[in-house]
């Protein structure tokens, strides 16, 4: 809320520019404007210019040519100067709210953010291979207990029908590594022994 706030009530300006009044006096005198109307519809338009100049992307890389003299105490007194203003942190923290914000929500979601894409932001820290693989693993096993609840449906349907063999069963999806030569296999937590035991239990 405190980098909201600052944001909303600050003003960034990116560019500084400053412009003689010869600059306009020789405008209006090369192209014979004398109306003041026209004279102030001539300055917006050229400040439009310079705003378009200095922005967007396909402006990269252009060059701004502009005319100065020198005073005869020796100083130079320009028409058009732009001063950049450097405002790149301004703001830039943002980028770890970002971070901040997708992480939770994985939390929440009991998901790692490696699993669902990138993170944004420019500095970010990548899981290699062998990790990414077991956060698979965890996460589909946190999803048993769901499971479990689901399938107590299906018990109860199949030991009232008196369905005999029969198991609900979801498999994983587990990835391998590349000595195995495939990507991914199935594996399912239902065994025979293991069936007739819980089946015993209920």
């Amino acid at each position: 809320m405190a980098k909201e706030a600052k944001l909303r009530n600050s003003a960034p300006i990116k560019y500084h520019i400053e412009i003689a009044n010869s600059f306009w006096n020789n405008i209006f005198k090369v192209e014979g404007i004398t109306d003041r109307v026209k004279q102030q519809e001539r300055v917006n338009e050229e400040k439009d210019n310079i705003i378009n100049f200095l922005t967007g992307m396909e402006n990269s890389g252009k060059v701004l040519f502009s005319t100065f003299y020198v005073s005869p105490n020796g100083e130079e007194q320009h028409d058009v100067v732009i001063n950049k203003i450097e405002t790149d942190k301004e703001g830039g923290d943002w980028a770890t709210d970002i971070i901040e914000a997708v992480n939770m929500m994985c939390f929440t979601m009991r998901v790692h953010s490696n699993l669902v894409g990138s993170v944004p932001g420019k500095s970010q820290t990548n899981n290699s291979g062998s990790d990414k693989r077991e956060l698979y693993t965890i996460a589909q096993a946190l999803q048993k207990p769901y499971h479990d609840l689901l399938f107590g449906v299906h018990r109860l349907i199949m030991r009232f029908n008196k369905w005999q063999n029969v198991t609900p069963d979801c498999p994983f999806i587990q990835l391998t590594t590349l000595d195995e030569n495939k990507d991914a296999k199935q594996v399912s937590l239902n065994k025979q022994g293991n069936n007739e035991d819980t089946d015993k239990q209920q």
